[in-house]
C-alpha cells in the first residue's frame, strides 16, 4: 500500500485555504498549524492545531508528531519557517 503524502500547512488565511483545498484534491493528508480557525481549512484538514504565536518549536513539534513529508509556510510570518525546520 502506498502511503499518502502528509503535508503540514502553516497559516490560516485565504491563500492557505486554497492551497489546502488544492492539495486535498491530490489525496494528500493535510495537517495545519493556525492562529485562527478557518472553516475551509477545517473541512479538508485531517488535524489542525490552533496556536497563539507561531514559533519554530511549536511548528517543529507538530511536524514531527504528524510525521510530515512536506511543510508549506504561509506569508503571515515567512521568516519563522526556515528556523522551524533547522
Amino acid at each position: 500500500m502506498i502511503e499518502k503524502t502528509r503535508v503540514l500547512l502553516v497559516g490560516y488565511g485565504c491563500r492557505e485555504a486554497v492551497l489546502a483545498m488544492s492539495i486535498a484534491r491530490q489525496e494528500a493528508e493535510i495537517f495545519c498549524v493556525v492562529k485562527f480557525e478557518n472553516p475551509l481549512i477545517e473541512q479538508v484538514a485531517k488535524d489542525f492545531q490552533v496556536v497563539d504565536h507561531y514559533t519554530p518549536k511549536t511548528i517543529a513539534q507538530y511536524a514531527t508528531s504528524v510525521k510530515t513529508h512536506l511543510l508549506i509556510i504561509g506569508p503571515e510570518d515567512p521568516n519563522r519557517g526556515p528556523q522551524a525546520v533547522q
